[in-house]
């Protein structure tokens, strides 16, 4: 399998997660799933950088408050519905989007909190400026324009 067919698979798998996909895609063909991905790729590479430009330390309760909302509005505009639930550390959010008739249950668990940063060991302006980056032919890597 090619890198760029793993790279589709995992932007609809991705796509599906958020509930951009419809739900009765499973009959379709790789081609028409390559079509599909083809559609959306610049929008969904949009917002998975703009989610990951929001800082994310868990110690950082006002930083976990936003991207909170971030990720409830991402799901909410998906056909989702949402419930914050309190907890004694950071709040959890619980995204749900039912389907009559469901055939399946699919239960996705996205931790979005992440660990602390210490942006001197990262070689970039910030560690949540997402950028391509490529080998530099010297054992390290630059930036993508």
């Amino acid at each position: 399998m090619k890198y760029t067919d793993r790279l589709h698979i995992a932007l609809i798998l991705s796509l599906t997660a958020f509930g951009v996909a419809d739900a009765s895609a499973q009959s379709a063909s790789a081609s028409d799933i390559r079509e599909a991905v083809q559609e959306d790729v610049a929008d969904a590479f949009a917002t998975y950088r703009e989610y990951l430009s929001l800082p994310n330390d868990g110690h950082f309760y006002d930083d976990i408050e936003v991207l909170l909302q971030w990720v409830d509005d991402a799901f909410q505009a998906r056909g989702f519905t949402t419930e914050l639930l309190p907890t004694p550390g950071n709040p959890l959010l619980l995204a749900e989007r039912r389907v009559e008739n469901p055939s399946r249950t699919v239960l996705v668990y996205l931790q979005s909190d992440g660990q602390p940063v210490d942006p001197s060991a990262w070689h970039q302006e910030s560690p949540y400026q997402p950028v391509l980056k490529e080998a530099d032919g010297e054992g390290g890597y630059a930036e993508i324009p």
